[in-house]
């Protein structure tokens, strides 16, 4: 059973062991809508290969605009032919689904704590030019200087008849 994210270091390097740390993960990225899920922590569970994100913010950019919502926890989980993020309240699925596992990105406490102050404070961009940075990295990804490119198939599902989603 494959496991629904691929765990990353700061650097970029992949990570081997699950840290806890403050993380970032992008679930959504098609032409001008954008978003990830910044978590203060995460853990999985003995018995499964889903990550489970604790104090989730979700940020959504689309075109200029940009929100975030708060989730007490979301699940990265296998579904399908594919992989979900998943509100762990009311079962309902983020935005596209991915055919390849998410990539969880772990952030040093400073970069989170500025991130999540960010937002509170409108600077969205931030969260963005964050996330850019990180991804940039890893294999497959390119950035731009408004844009993120991302591996064929990853997070461009956009539906699945059986899953309820997540209105955005």
């Amino acid at each position: 059973m494959q496991t629904a994210t691929e765990l990353y270091t700061a650097t970029g390097l992949r990570a081997a062991v699950l840290t806890g740390d403050p993380s970032i993960t992008l679930v959504e990225n098609w032409e001008e809508q954008f978003g990830v899920l910044l978590a203060g922590g995460c853990h999985q569970q003995s018995f499964g290969p889903n990550l489970h994100l604790d104090d989730v913010f979700w940020f959504r950019a689309e075109r200029r605009a940009f929100d975030f919502f708060r989730f007490r926890e979301v699940t990265l989980a296998s579904v399908g032919h594919g992989f979900a993020a998943i509100d762990r309240c009311t079962g309902c699925c983020f935005p596209n689904l991915s055919e390849v596992p998410f990539k969880t990105i772990f952030l040093a406490g400073d970069e989170y704590r500025q991130l999540k102050q960010g937002l509170a404070f409108g600077k969205g961009r931030a969260v963005f030019q964050c996330a850019q940075n990180h991804l940039r990295k890893l294999p497959g990804f390119r950035a731009e200087e408004n844009r993120l490119t991302t591996p064929e198939n990853y997070a461009m599902v956009f539906d699945d008849p059986g899953l309820q989603m997540l209105a955005g």
